[in-house]
């Protein structure tokens, strides 16, 4: 029918048009900015993509408008498109926020507005925005809490000179007057208050003032420590009361411990290798035990690490907990799947760029082919660590499917800065004020010269060979020092050492001028990993001149130039965790020295001496510092067919910051009038216990100092051990200068008549 065919054609007609006009792409004929103006209008234009003739899209547009929402000034953004016969116009509708001409504060006595802009991050706050502006409320209101201000206000409005004001009420300035522990029962006020960092006082003596932060740490401190002493339901409490006058604050730590569980029963099952009961004796949990997931996780570990000591380094270990009913006891259930014993393919180094790879495998305890013993592996990271060449190290089994077999070990290293150069002064409560020149690099390698000026800025230069290296110049008012040292302590990765160097130096005496000029050679060998012998000549030309008028015969006998050579050997046993920092362990060494007209001395003497130190960690913050307690002792003795031949600088002298605290360098023992002789027989020891106050190098210490110095071990007794006690801080300034500081207070708590005491000892800066 006609009036149908007409129909079905225009039908088509418009499906055609309708495809033509999807076909044809829209083009962007126009782009207008409303709403803004000057600097603003030309910001925005320059973030808007979209341009004239570009295919209009909407997509372009929306990334436009967000855009357009991360400029600063911008308060709200959208677009809008006008279709026309030519194409698309696309305009963009803005509204800027208000300008802003500076914030200022009113009710802050504590901290500057400086200061507070610097926290609230408004240094360059230039228009107005609500959310930024209330961060900044939160920020300043943490801060005030920080201090102890813990009824601080803060708000903020605008001006109508385009300011924004934010007045604080401070509120009281609340000190913690007293640490409550409520309803303790299995533990102590003082074993719980070790665990917090809430106290009364800070260093002994400054008030500690309230943070909310760290008391709710404290109290999810006492709550974890609880359940992981077996209070697995234990909970505790909070509250901050404050006192009368309103201008201190009591905090109570309310415990409610509930039941203490207790393990029943420990089971181990899918064990071949090792017999159950072996196993049982090495885990920290057993019957009638608290039960404890610290420990049970530790327990893990012991079970997987006695495997892996067989080479079973893909073992695994679940362990299954059954609690019985209302009764508080646990049943433990190690599931061991063993495995396979997995041999070591090669030992792969990462991440040494400076350090040799020779330097790193001499340390290894395993080797390839031989099956994996993590044993062997964590001592070989002990290892490593006592060089104090890396700030971090791992040594594991590359990854592997479980049966691999050989798979090799990858050790990874980050490098720790090793060298040192320094230009600056030293100023010692022995020696003096000294300049200091120095260089010290304890990685060195002479096979290792710089090929560029950024090789030695970066450290490179001279650096990886596992030796040392150290050159001092120390001019100064009442000494002079000048000092080359050498020592490599594997020569060519052997078991061997060797030691070299060069001193000159000069020294004020108390009536006299005693100047050295010589050097050192030595030779040593690792006996056992711990245990090491060391023999060494030195060879010292002695000049002793400017002697006063009132000086004692010891000294005027000796005017003049004299050789005075001697053979040594040592024999020691060194179990420190750290050569530079040590936390843990001890070295001990025993030496005799010699002197003869055999080897060219002018001197005929001889003499024993037993050094000992020993560390250990009492336990570590939160930050992993440590806090460490160490123990010191020295025993000297010069033979007695020596006392007649042995000239007054050979001789022992105690007194002074390196041995006894609270008596000047070189004030104790045997005088003629105010002039120090020396002795034969000579002790000193100390207690020290170290702990950190702030950041990694600042710490505080406490000490005890007892010795003595006789002419003759006859001449001693009980009552002629001087004793002392004291305080003091440890901190190096940070680089460039990187100067160390000791500073110490001690008083003599016993003392003989002539001893020269000194109330304070310190050292700035390096002095040999």
């Amino acid at each position: 029918m006609p009036g149908t065919r007409i129909a079905l054609a225009a039908l088509a007609l418009v499906a055609v048009l309708a495809a033509a006009s999807q076909a044809a792409p829209e083009r962007v004929t126009k782009v207008t900015v409303t709403g803004i103006t000057g600097e603003n209008l030309t910001g925005a234009e320059r973030v808007i993509r979209i341009r004239s003739g570009d295919t209009y899209t909407e997509k372009a547009v929306q990334d436009d408008v967000l855009a357009l929402y991360d400029l600063a000034f911008i308060a709200s953004a959208r677009a809008t498109k006008n279709v026309t016969a030519e194409g698309v116009e696309v305009t963009y509708e803005l509204a800027a926020k208000g300008e802003v001409k500076g914030v200022v504060f009113t009710g802050n006595k504590k901290f500057s507005a400086k200061k507070l802009l610097r926290e609230a991050k408004l240094d360059d706050f230039k228009n107005y925005d609500q959310a930024r502006l209330a961060e900044a409320k939160d920020a300043i209101i943490n801060k005030y809490k920080k201090a102890g201000y813990l009824f601080v206000k803060a708000d903020f409005a605008s001006q109508t000179d385009g300011t924004v004001l934010f007045k604080i009420d401070e509120g009281p300035k609340l000190r913690v007057v007293r640490v409550n522990i409520i309803g303790n029962a299995a533990f102590d006020d003082a074993v719980l208050k070790k665990k917090i960092r809430t106290k009364t006082r800070r260093y002994l003596i400054l008030s500690y003032r309230l943070d909310e932060s760290v008391v709710e740490e404290d109290r999810l401190t006492l709550q974890e420590f609880y359940r992981d002493s077996g209070f697995l339901d234990a909970r505790v409490g909070l509250a901050l009361d404050l006192t009368a006058n309103k201008k201190g604050i009591i905090v109570d730590f309310k415990i409610e411990e509930g039941k203490l569980y207790s393990v029943r029963s420990v089971t181990v099952s899918g064990n071949t290798l090792i017999t159950t009961p072996d196993l049982l004796k090495v885990l920290k949990m057993k019957g009638d035990t608290p039960f404890s997931i610290s420990r049970l996780n530790d327990d893990e570990r012991t079970i997987k690490g006695a495997f892996g000591h067989l080479g079973y380094i893909d073992c695994g270990v679940s362990a299954r907990t059954t609690f019985a009913g209302d009764a508080p006891f646990v049943d433990v259930a190690y599931a061991v799947r063993e495995g396979t014993p997995i041999e070591v393919g090669e030992v792969e180094v990462f991440g040494n760029d400076k350090t040799r790879d020779n330097v790193i495998r001499r340390d290894m305890e395993f080797y390839p082919g031989e099956r994996y013993d993590t044993d062997k592996m964590e001592l070989s990271k002990k290892n490593l660590q006592r060089l104090s060449y890396f700030s971090k190290i791992e040594i594991l089994p590359e990854e592997a499917p479980a049966g691999t077999s050989p798979r090799n070990a990858t050790v990874k290293v980050e490098e720790a800065t090793t060298g040192r150069f320094l230009i600056g002064a030293a100023i010692n409560s022995n020696a003096g004020l000294m300049g200091n020149i120095a260089y010290q690099q304890r990685n060195f390698d002479y096979r290792q010269p710089p090929k560029s000026f950024k090789d030695i800025t970066d450290g490179r230069a001279y650096a990886g060979g596992g030796q040392e290296f150290e050159l001092d110049a120390m001019p100064g008012t009442e000494s002079s020092q000048m000092r080359m040292g050498y020592r490599d302590p594997r020569v060519n990765d052997s078991d061997y050492s060797l030691g070299l160097e060069l001193h000159l130096w000069q020294q004020q005496r108390e009536t006299f001028t005693e100047r050295r000029a010589g050097g050192d050679v030595s030779v040593g060998k690792r006996i056992t990993r711990h245990a090491f012998w060391e023999t060494g000549v030195a060879v010292d030309n002695v000049r002793i001149s400017s002697i006063n008028a009132d000086a004692p015969a010891d000294v005027t006998s000796i005017r003049g130039t004299h050789e005075v050579n001697a053979l040594r050997y040592t024999l020691g046993h060194d179990t420190r965790d750290n050569f530079q920092m040590p936390t843990t362990g001890h070295r001990i060494t025993g030496t005799v020295e010699g002197s003869h007209s055999a080897i060219a001395s002018d001197y005929n003497f001889a003499r024993l001496r037993a050094d000992g130190s020993w560390y250990k960690t009492l336990r570590r913050d939160r930050l992993d510092r440590p806090h460490v307690v160490s123990w010191r002792a020295r025993i000297g003795y010069m033979l007695p067919e020596s006392n007649s031949d042995a000239p007054i600088f050979e001789r022992y002298f105690v007194g002074g910051a390196y041995d006894m605290r609270g008596f000047a360098y070189r004030g104790m023992g045997p005088r003629v009038g105010d002039q120090p002789l020396g002795g034969r027989f000579m002790t000193v020891g100390g207690l020290q216990y170290e702990w950190p106050l702030a950041g990694d190098y600042f710490r505080g210490a406490l000490f005890y100092d007892v010795g003595t110095l006789v002419t003759e071990p006859g001449d001693l007794t009980l009552g002629q051990f001087r004793h002392s006690v004291g305080t003091g801080i440890r901190f190096v300034i940070p680089p460039p200068l990187n100067w160390p500081i000791s500073l110490d207070f001690a008083v003599p708590l016993k003392k003989e008549r002539g001893d020269d005491t000194q109330v304070i000892s310190f050292s700035i800066g390096r002095t040999m």
